[in-house]
């Protein structure tokens, strides 16, 4: 019974398996597709069946991971799938003739896949590598990629940290033209007739000229998309911008009308000679955005589009900081090749790059762009070359530095001004005014770490936080002086001050005083007399008692009144340092308004 039982079941599998006399490989349906691990992967042409139409492609996002959010640079880290699904007509297969397989895996690269471009990245993408894909018998195509990706977004810090943010992630691709319905034609044919294939290692770069005295012109067309940094220690400015070349290749045209109306092409960009470009101002390696396709339209106009993230030397004058316009130069040239071969051209005007920049600018972070100026000349090192220079002008928003740094020692030196107004005692004065000078001393190291280590015209900022010093050191040391016055009330000064006052009291009232003395002896004269006259007067020793008391109660009143005296020369001359100090003030105030507005 076990063994009729098992007969039973191998039977039963047999029958719903495919047939046993087939031997069955999935490389049965490879060898059927035309394709082989021997051969290199094909170019990677549109797989349409109606030119007319468009290939429909369905895209299925997944955000999976805000990872950082960089206010100062206005940038987003995110992390997200992304799920792409076509169809393609010339890879079908009938799954009956090949033991029911409907579906295969293969190799990212073994057919042709959509080229994604994200508009608002700023970074290299850190795609996380998934190569394969998979394609049913139909020629359903899907292909599932992890992507992390920073994207530069406008970020409104007004609300912080009660803000919600709306970043965008725009996915765009190059369009292709259609043909006519009634021919399937395919891009192959174009290349077959262009002599190219995959199978072939790509053409020589040489410059496609058919008159080599006249020089190839390369028009070349900037937008500038995003002010991502600016470090004022280094001299840098990191900057993120589109660069479009177009060119002719008079040796790559085609007649439309023979391929299905087919007037364009897009290629990986080694398939022909395009311009290798630098920098000038460049001081770091270039974080170009891997876009490795290029355009081909049937009159030979090739075109190639590059975002660039690029960190270059700038000069900055620091003088007029926090509210200063910077302008910063980035020359494009190609030092391979000399202005007999090359001509590099502007497409452009300087009023068409402002229009555009601003139109695809997407930041609103410190530095805001205000101008592009575009220069054209001719270089001369070992031979003349064309160089195109775009300079860059930004003005920084100021508000940020305005409410960390002016605002706090604007307001630390009000503090110190009205403490001089205080009833409280000197010693708590100068503790106070330490205080706000050890306060100060903070901002200025905040201060030091932005500025650059030397500079030839020193900032207006240096010279107001050096000015602020000077007048809170120039108020402890007022403080100081009062409070050395005041334990010693006797001091020179005082002195000199009441001799002064008793000069000048002399001489006004020196006339009456000496028509007031013969009076007064009289006056003595007449009362010693009655007291020798009257018997008590002689044995009275009551009158040197009061004599002494009178003199010791004149002494302390005497002592009062240079005492009184002494506040009120002490009083008059805080007043004094106070009105001084003050004066002072303003005018440094004025100096630094003046020359931050001029």
């Amino acid at each position: 019974m076990m063994w009729e039982a098992f007969l039973a079941i191998l039977t039963l599998s047999m029958a719903t398996g495919a047939a046993p006399e087939q031997h069955c490989k999935y490389d049965n349906v490879i060898r059927y597709l035309n394709i082989s691990s021997e051969k290199p992967p094909p170019l990677r042409t549109i797989p349409k069946g109606n030119w007319d139409e468009p290939l429909k492609v369905e895209m299925q996002f997944i955000l999976m991971s805000i990872l950082s959010v960089t206010e100062k640079l206005q940038t987003v880290t995110v992390y997200f799938l992304l799920a792409m699904k076509w169809k393609d007509v010339f890879a079908t297969w009938n799954p009956q003739d090949f033991c029911n397989i409907s579906k295969l895996v293969l190799p990212v690269d073994t057919f042709w896949s959509p080229y994604i471009v994200i508009y608002e990245q700023v970074d290299e993408e850190k795609s996380l590598s998934r190569p394969f894909l998979s394609i049913t018998h139909n020629g359903i195509i899907s292909t599932t990629q992890q992507h992390r990706v920073t994207i530069t977004c406008n970020l409104e810090m007004h609300k912080f940290p009660f803000d919600i943010q709306t970043c965008s992630i725009s996915l765009f691709s190059f369009n292709h033209p259609g043909a006519a319905r009634e021919q399937l034609c395919k891009y192959d044919d174009v290349l077959q007739y262009l002599n190219i294939s995959s199978e072939k290692a790509p053409q020589l770069h040489t410059i496609p000229k058919e008159n080599w005295k006249e020089p190839l012109k390369v028009e070349i067309e900037f937008i500038l998309i995003s002010i991502l940094l600016v470090t004022e220690k280094l001299q840098t400015v990191t900057i993120y911008f589109l660069v479009t070349m177009k060119w002719k290749n008079v040796f790559v045209t085609w007649n439309p009308q023979d391929f299905c109306n087919i007037s364009k092409l897009v290629l990986p960009v080694d398939t022909f000679w395009s311009p290798y470009i630098i920098i000038y101002e460049q001081v770091d390696e270039e974080k170009s955005l891997s876009r490795p396709l290029l355009s081909i339209t049937h009159n030979g106009m090739v075109s190639t589009t590059q975002q660039h993230q690029v960190t270059v030397t700038c000069s900055l004058e620091m003088h007029q900081f926090p509210f200063d316009t910077q302008m910063c130069n980035m020359s494009i040239a190609s030092v391979k090749y000399s202005a007999t071969d090359i001509i590099f051209q502007s497409n452009q005007t300087s009023e068409e790059a402002n229009k555009q920049s601003q139109l695809y600018h997407l930041t609103n972070g410190e530095w805001k762009f205000t101008n592009i100026n575009i220069i054209q000349y001719t270089d001369l090192l070992e031979e003349e070359f064309v160089v195109i220079t775009y300079e860059i002008s930004m003005k920084r928003r100021p508000i940020l530095y305005v409410l960390n740094l002016i605002f706090p020692t604007c307001a630390l030196y009000i503090l110190d001004m009205a403490i001089l107004f205080s009833a409280s005692s000197y010693g708590d004065k100068i503790s106070f005014q330490l205080s706000l000078i050890i306060g100060e001393s903070v901002l200025a190291v905040i201060l030091k770490d932005i500025l650059p280590t030397s500079s030839d015209d020193p900032p207006i900022i240096v010279m107001f936080f050096i000015g602020v010093f000077v007048l809170m050191i120039m108020g402890v040391l007022e403080t100081c002086l009062l409070m050395q016055l005041k334990k010693k009330p006797l001091h020179p000064l005082l002195r000199a001050t009441k001799l002064l006052r008793c000069r000048k009291q002399a001489r006004t009232s020196g006339s009456l005083l000496h028509k007031q003395g013969d009076s007064l002896t009289d006056v003595a004269r007449g009362q010693e007399e009655s007291r020798d006259s009257n018997p008590l007067g002689k044995g009275n020793t009551e009158l040197p008692m009061l004599t002494g008391r009178m003199n010791a109660e004149g002494q302390r009143i005497g002592t009062q009144a240079e005492l009184q005296e002494s506040e009120s020369a002490l009083l008059v001359l805080e007043k004094v340092l106070f009105c001084s100090h003050l004066l002072l003030s303003l005018l440094f105030s004025i100096i630094i308004i003046v020359q931050w507005s001029s």
